[in-house]
C-alpha cells in the first residue's frame, strides 16, 4: 500500500532532507508532497528545489516563496519587498543560485 508523505520546511537544507528522507524511506509507488517553505535560511536552496521539481508529487507554496514571488513581482525588483525576503533568508537562496550578479543588475 502506497504512502502519502508530507515534507515542509526543508529551508534550502538539503542534506537533511536527504537524511529525512533516508529515515522515511520511501517507496516507488509513494507519493511525496512538499508543503512550503522549501528556500531560504540553508545555503542548499537551488539542490532543494532541483529535488522537489523532480520528484514531488505535489508542492504548495509557503511563505517564503511567496515572499520571493513579492520581491520579483511583474519582473521587477520591489525594493521593500525584496530587503523583506532578504532579511527572512533570501540572501542564502541567491548564493545558491549564485546569481548576486542578478539581483545587483535589478537593483540599478
Amino acid at each position: 500500500m502506497s504512502r502519502r508523505l508530507f515534507i515542509g520546511d526543508v529551508h534550502g537544507h538539503y542534506d537533511g532532507l536527504m537524511g529525512l528522507l533516508e529515515a522515511m524511506d520511501p517507496r516507488e509507488d509513494d507519493r511525496m508532497y512538499f508543503v512550503g517553505d522549501l528556500i531560504d535560511r540553508g545555503n542548499q536552496s537551488a539542490l532543494v528545489i532541483e529535488y522537489v521539481r523532480k520528484y514531488a508529487t505535489g508542492c504548495v507554496l509557503g511563505n517564503h516563496e511567496q515572499l520571493l514571488l513579492e520581491a520579483f513581482a511583474d519582473g521587477h525588483a520591489n525594493a521593500s519587498a525584496l530587503q523583506a525576503w532578504l532579511y527572512s533568508g533570501g540572501q542564502a537562496t541567491l548564493s545558491s543560485y549564485d546569481q548576486m550578479d542578478l539581483l545587483n543588475d535589478h537593483l540599478q
